[in-house]
């Protein structure tokens, strides 16, 4: 909807292209300025791209002579020519149209022209709430007059800023913000379908009686927001120990939503994907939508269009009669495709664009797909692709409650075994494995990975030994090689899941006397099989596969191992060729031969043997130590994200027990953070940790601001940790950089983990620095006196981060009282600008060390001045304290620049639209400058789509949150501000791409124009210009206006470092060869090696899907095919 300046009142686009331009009028005379202009706007509009399928539309508000005389005249020029028209006229209806022939240049055929495409409607004012909303309005869950309101606020809010509205939009606003839902038709079925939904939706463990609904206890998985430029190889299904970042991950407990309407979820085998989809149709379900679950075997099976099977198929399956064009038009359908990797290539294509078919006749449909591979799709630019995290430790008791309910112990004795087990550490992450290992009480054993997946195997083929079973004739061992055989046939063609022809195939080659149904009855009755459509089988999964393929490779086909091997960066044999090599009788002759071989560049050779070796490859102690020399090269020298995988299979392989040559590297410090701290803190033995501890003090400690996991092990060692730091700072006494690294190191210090009689005595030595002294200060438990007073008041004569933040340590010793930190703080001896910072730094160790509510007893104590008030505001919004937050939104229109942004990027903290739409109205009476506009724009698009939390005044980590109900509320003013023309390029381009990443309607539609205008302009901070343009192009890549791809290649040539890296990125998403070649002319052109580094990070996956091997000599690259 919009209202432009040719037309009164607004014009609607709907979906199929058409328009209607509508005139609203209460009343209407056939003389005066307002009937002129009328007529006028019409021609206008017709004058315009007028279509034939648009029409103009007169709405009256009175039933008056008039309005039905109006009306009359558009209906008596059916099939007839102007001249019939004007004779069937009656004659005061002749009069009319004299009226307006007059306001029209006296021209007949101009009035022709706009009663042929005018409809007139008459709605009288006082009853159309009565009459005409009980017939418009669907059934609801609120009254249809509620439901008209609700509809006609947000239409005509949409109109000043031309929004465009779909049934999805309209579906997940009116829940949101109005709390309304459509219901659906009563002939539809709907909620008998709904109640089928929820009852199947069960979580089941295969080869085991375990069958749960997902209730409260259900562990919703973690969920991250996928790197596309990482590479799926015989990693992914073992991510290991790398962590979580909260920052990026994604609740699909909030899919569908605003900001999450089309989904595509990466995960390896056996990490949920099925029992995600089946989750959240529960979920939507019971929530009034309809989800449609549709596995892609049987879509790929049926020959039928997305629309057809709903239609067709699961109309029949459920017997009911849902209108699923009417559901997607509507918002209601919730479209879930799921296991595309399980269909062939050449099927996956074919769904692939039955998909982009259903989404282009129903294009706000919401809907999601789930997958084993990425590179099995290329996914829409709209698409927000998560990975489903492996396990982490604090989700084993919330399995442990789900799947053994009421049994104590059972999470500490799991967390016990696979802290010293790496292989079955990781296994224990896939959520199929832990729940095998709980509801088949295995946690105590001592078990490989091969052995957890024989043991489920054994359940599947022989289930009478663990249930109540159909007993048949068929020999398990005979059965097993058949499925071994089918399992490594499919992967032969490339395919996960085997056809019927396949399995009649082997069954003839290895028990010709067995009937076909026969056995493929007894594989899907034992759970090794399923049903994925007529001619289709899959295995429960993809694991599965690999793991009886690798079977039939070690025992039939052993000398076929070591030409596969450079197989190992495409699936599906990645998985096989690894469980070979690692249940290899005699792997070294193979290992010898990858390590003798020229690997690629990104190592995956070594790489592959590290991992198997990991998860328990039988190697002799010289192949064993050479492979550990080799990571030890290479540890830290690669591509980051090679790295990462590199640094987690030196902790699993190479740590318990620990290689020479990883020992002699575990001091340096570019490594703390790259596995180091993780294998010191693993192994836990007091004498190496303070072997490395004095490896990293006696090397480069300037800014060594964090040691990582080996912090743990320095707050048990405690005293001789802190005796080690005070002996270092002596050593370089001097060396303010060093000074300033010891005095953080004895800050991070657990408090209590010191002797507090030595730490005093340092804090009582005046040949320590000062920040050394009042560090210490902190450790040593004491109520503050005189002499600290003086300390700090000293210290803050000083400027910079060190001599502040060692004050705020001291300060934040629980000893310290509100009144002495106000009173030391309000000194005149203390500048107020420094005071402000010491209780930045304070307030956010309160929160970091849980004392919070100490921050509300500051904010309670008189006499603090307006800063401090403002800055000890936010730290308690921060903390969760709405009242302060509803007082600082009470004082917007006095406060400052800065502090209303810093208000209202709280907003992440409060899902609530009223305070939003408070906060609008007070911003919007004020003048404000183009700086300010920036700014304020930046905080509230921030505020509405995440939650901040707060580090300091300006810092903070970004935490997702569900759909802000005020998010739409500042889309007025942020149009207008838009609309502006005082903006410097940059600030223009900042302000444009904050109101697009918030949603505001139509701001990207000059994005290019206005991205190309600030490129040209004078630079104004290289850094900060890179990063601009680099979130820039990659809203132009998701709009498709991204620059061609030489102009991309020019750019990285001669950008900064923050916009090249993103510029590579781009590069590599176009996804084919072309792309390829021009990273690696990039690779060979660029100087900067850190750039080199980003260009092999995005090359490395776009090199696995084109099926590339790469290789490097000096700074020049090579592929060839695989």
């Amino acid at each position: 909807m919009e209202a432009p300046q040719n037309a009164d009142d607004f014009v609607v686009r709907f979906a199929d292209g058409s328009r209607r331009f509508f005139q609203i009028k209460l009343s209407l005379d056939a003389s005066g300025e307002v009937w002129k202009s009328l007529w006028i706007a019409f021609r206008r509009q017709l004058d315009t791209d007028f279509t034939p399928d648009d029409r103009l539309e007169l709405v009256l508000g009175a039933s008056t002579p008039l309005a039905a005389q109006l009306s009359e005249l558009t209906k008596r020029h059916d099939s007839s020519d102007v001249i019939e028209w004007q004779t069937r006229l009656t004659a005061s209806q002749r009069r009319l149209v004299l009226s307006i022939q007059e306001v029209l240049d006296d021209d007949i055929m101009q009035v022709w022209r706009v009663v042929t495409r005018l409809d007139v409607s008459i709605w009288p004012e006082d009853g159309i709430a009565r009459d005409f909303v009980p017939q418009w309005m669907p059934p609801s869950s609120r009254t249809s007059l509620a439901l008209f309101k609700a509809l006609s606020d947000v239409a005509w809010d949409g109109a000043t800023t031309r929004s465009s509205f779909n049934g999805s939009t309209l579906y997940d606003r009116l829940t949101l913000e109005f709390q309304i839902a459509i219901l659906d038709p009563p002939n539809w079925g709907a909620a008998q379908y709904r109640q089928a939904v929820a009852a199947l939706a069960c979580v089941e463990v295969p080869g085991t009686d375990f069958r749960q609904r997902p209730d409260a206890h259900f562990l919703w998985p973690r969920c991250l927001r996928y790197d596309r430029d990482r590479r799926p190889d015989f990693d992914d299904d073992l991510p290991g120990w790398r962590d979580v970042s909260a920052g990026g991950l994604v609740d699909l407990r909030d899919f569908p939503s605003v900001d999450l309407g089309a989904v595509v979820v990466v995960a390896g085998p056996g990490f949920g994907k099925t029992t995600l989809v089946h989750a959240i149709a529960q979920k939507v379900a019971t929530g009034g939508r309809l989800p449609a679950i549709i596995p892609a075997t049987k879509l790929s099976d049926s020959d039928l269009s997305i629309a057809d099977y709903l239609s067709e198929r699961l109309n029949g399956e459920f017997e009911v009669r849902i209108d699923w064009r009417a559901a997607a038009d509507a918002g209601s359908l919730l479209l879930l495709l799921d296991g595309l990797d399980e269909v062939s290539s050449d099927r996956r294509t074919v769904i692939l664009e039955r998909l982009h078919v259903y989404r282009a006749n129903h294009p706000s449909v919401r809907w999601l797909m789930t997958v084993r591979d990425p590179a099995a799709l290329s996914p829409p630019d709209d698409a927000t692709m998560v990975e489903l995290a492996p396990l982490q430790d604090e989700d084993i008791s919330g399995y442990v409650n789900f799947y053994r309910p009421g049994e104590s112990g059972v999470a500490e004795a799991l967390l016990e075994r696979i802290e010293t087990r790496p292989d079955l550490a990781h296994l224990a992450r896939i959520p199929i494995f832990l729940a095998l290992m709980l509801v088949m009480r295995q946690e105590k054993a001592n078990l490989h990975r091969s052995d957890l997946l024989d043991t489920y195997l054994e359940t599947l083929f022989r289930p009478v030994a663990f249930k109540a079973a159909q007993v048949d004739k068929i020999d398990t061992a005979v059965l097993r090689q058949i499925a071994e055989r089918a399992a490594f046939e499919a992967l032969e063609t490339d395919t996960i899941g085997i056809s019927i022809k396949l399995l009649e195939r082997c069954i003839k080659d290895i028990a010709p006397q067995l009937s076909t149904d026969d056995v493929r009855e007894a594989l899907v009755r034992r759970g090794l099989l399923r049903k994925g459509g007529l001619t289709r089988l899959t295995f429960p999964f993809p694991i599965v596969q690999e793991y009886l393929a690798s079977a039939e490779l070690l025992e039939h086909h052993q000398d076929q191992i070591a030409p596969r091997l450079g197989k190992i960066v495409r699936r599906p044999w990645a998985q096989a060729i690894q469980f070979a090599l690692e249940r290899h009788p005699n792997p070294e002759p193979l290992i010898d031969e990858i390590l003798g071989r020229e690997d690629d560049v990104f190592h995956t050779g070594l790489r592959l043997l590290g991992r198997c070796l990991a998860n328990g490859m039988t190697v002799s102690t010289p192949r064993w130590q050479t492979m550990g020399d080799r990571f030890a090269e290479i540890w830290g020298g690669a591509s980051w994200r090679t790295n990462k995988l590199i640094n987690g299979i030196i902790v699993d392989a190479f740590s318990q027990p620990l290689h020479p040559a990883i020992r002699a590297r575990l001091g340096e410090r570019s490594l703390i953070h790259e596995g180091a701290d993780t294998i010191v803190a693993r192994i836990r033995d007091s004498r190496l940790s303070l072997e490395v501890l004095g490896e990293l003090l006696h090397g480069n400690i300037e800014n060594m601001l964090n040691l990582g996991d080996i912090q743990r092990e320095a707050d048990r060692l405690g005293t001789t940790a802190f005796n080690l730091y005070i002996a270092q700072c002596r050593r370089c006494a001097g060396e303010v950089e060093s000074e300033h690294a010891i005095s953080s190191l004895i800050s991070h210090l657990k408090m209590g983990c010191v002797d507090a009689e030595i730490a005093f005595a340092a804090a009582s030595d005046e040949t320590l620095p000062l920040e050394i002294r009042l560090s210490a200060w902190s450790q040593s438990m004491r109520k503050l006196d005189a002499s600290t007073e003086e300390l700090i008041i000293r210290i803050l004569a000083s400027e910079g981060y060190h001599p502040m933040s060692s004050a705020a340590k001291a300060l934040s010793s629980p000893q310290v009282d509100i009144p002495s930190i106000l009173q030391l703080l309000k000194s005149p001896k203390v500048l107020e600008e420094r005071a402000l910072k010491v209780m930045e730094y304070l307030m956010s160790d309160w929160e970091r060390d849980s004392q919070a509510d100490r921050i509300n007893q500051f904010l309670a104590e008189g006499g603090i001045s307006e800063e401090m008030q403002n800055l000890a505001s936010l730290f308690a919004v921060n903390a969760g304290n709405a009242n302060v937050f509803d007082t600082l939104l009470d004082r917007i229109p006095t406060l400052s620049t800065e502090m209303v942004g810093a208000t209202v990027i709280m907003f992440g903290h409060f899902l609530d639209r009223t305070r939003v739409e408070r906060a609008v109205a007070a911003i919007g009476l004020r003048n404000w400058s183009p700086d300010d506009r920036v700014v304020i724009t930046h905080s509230l698009t921030t505020g509405l789509t995440y939650r901040l939390k707060m580090m300091g005044l300006r810092s903070g980590t970004l935490e997702s949150i569900p759909p802000h109900p005020g998010r739409t509320a500042p889309f007025r003013l942020l149009s207008d501000w838009l609309a502006r023309q005082d903006y410097e390029p940059r600030e223009y381009l900042k302000i444009t791409l904050d109101a697009a990443n918030l949603g505001v309607p139509g701001s990207a539609t000059n994005l290019r124009a206005i991205f190309d205008t600030a490129m040209a302009a004078p630079p104004v901070e290289e850094h900060a210009d890179g990063s601009l343009a680099g979130r820039a192009l990659e809203v132009l890549h998701a709009n498709r206006e991204a620059p061609s791809l030489d102009e991309l290649e020019r750019l990285a040539l001669s950008s900064t470092y923050n916009l090249a890296s993103s510029v590579v990125g781009l590069i590599a998403k176009g996804g084919t060869a072309i792309e390829a070649e021009s990273l690696m002319r990039l690779y060979e052109s660029v100087p900067s090696g850190m750039l080199r580094s980003v260009i092999l990070g995005v090359l490395e996956p776009l090199a696995g899907h084109l099926g590339l091997r790469i290789t490097r000599s000096s700074k020049k690259l090579t592929a060839m095919a695989i």
